[in-house]
């Protein structure tokens, strides 16, 4: 009997869990897993025996409190070789959120066409690396890196594509594409970005002005 109340014990919690994550994951800022035993504690749940479950989760979650890089993603051959550009946004344990702006129906007036996926550390690994993403078609043939300046200026990023995920813009060929897009969300943390409705053309003049060595092509 005293198994089986354990046993329903650490489902409640794991439930509580998995429904708080889930709760916090649709905000502009999502908490750390501190954040989740407090409110575990407030729910008089016993959290004394899950500590090393909490930590093994705060080591597997993207946390946006801490977010060191971000990427600029660019596929050189979408769009009639136009190009097509994204964010990666990577935290302290290398584990990112990817975000992506995309025509949906119709170039002019496309509603619901974000991209959002949180990557482990070997997704992140595998996008960098080879380009390949879940949830886009094509490949990312480079990748253009900045150092968030400070923990801040890291989720004030995240918020903005977080806004851009729960309210999606609609998507403007010329005026508002994918291109636009990426620039607002570095812009938000403070790092350099250039304008222009030609992706390929804003990650080329972003690469002459911070250097080659920030580039890595993919393979």
């Amino acid at each position: 009997m005293k198994k089986l109340t354990k046993l329903a014990s650490l489902l409640l919690v794991l439930a509580t869990v998995i429904g708080l994550a889930s709760a916090m994951s649709t905000t502009a800022s999502a908490s750390p897993i501190t954040e989740i035993i407090e409110s575990l504690n407030k729910k008089n749940v016993n959290v004394s025996s899950m500590q090393s479950l909490l930590l093994q989760l705060q080591a597997q979650a993207f946390n946006p409190k801490a977010i060191t890089k971000c990427y600029l993603l660019n596929d050189a051959n979408a769009v009639n070789s136009q190009g097509h550009n994204a964010i990666l946004l990577v935290d302290r344990n290398g584990l990112g959120v990817y975000y992506s702006f995309a025509a949906g129906r119709g170039w002019l007036s496309a509603k619901d066409n974000m991209t959002r996926r949180v990557l482990s550390k070997s997704k992140v690994d595998e996008l960098l690396t080879y380009g390949w993403v879940d949830g886009y078609s094509g490949k990312y043939t480079r990748s253009l890196v900045q150092w968030a300046p400070s923990y801040t200026a890291g989720e004030a990023m995240y918020n903005k594509g977080e806004a851009y995920n729960n309210n999606p813009p609609g998507y403007d060929l010329a005026f508002f594409n994918c291109s636009h897009l990426a620039n607002q969300i570095m812009k938000a943390g403070g790092l350099t970005y250039h304008t222009g409705s030609v992706p390929n053309r804003a990650f080329n003049l972003l690469e002459a002005y911070l250097g080659s060595s920030n580039v890595k092509v993919t393979r």
